[in-house]
């Protein structure tokens, strides 16, 4: 029997009209059957996320392979952070 479900779409609004984001993000979950525990940032679902060096959704996609990862978060726990570098140490 195949089981029919609902694609998820993001409730993030800075998300939506965004495929690559929302491919790796509620794609992913859905892809996984795991899209009632991840897959958005809300409240009761786990939270794996990275935090960039800049908003994908405001540059050119020329300049999203220049993209930095400041710090990557699993399971609630920072496992990479990047030094500082910037005025102030930030």
């Amino acid at each position: 029997m195949i089981e029919e479900r609902k694609r998820p779409r993001s409730r993030n609004r800075e998300t939506w009209g965004h495929p690559a984001i929302e491919a790796y993000t509620t794609g992913s979950a859905y892809a996984q059957y795991a899209e009632k525990d991840k897959g958005t940032l809300t409240l009761g679902m786990l939270a794996d996320f990275v935090v960039l060096d800049r908003d994908l959704t405001k540059i050119p996609p020329a300049q999203i392979l220049k993209t930095q990862v400041l710090r990557t978060v699993v399971g609630g726990r920072i496992v990479y952070e990047t030094a500082p570098t910037g005025p102030g140490g930030k």
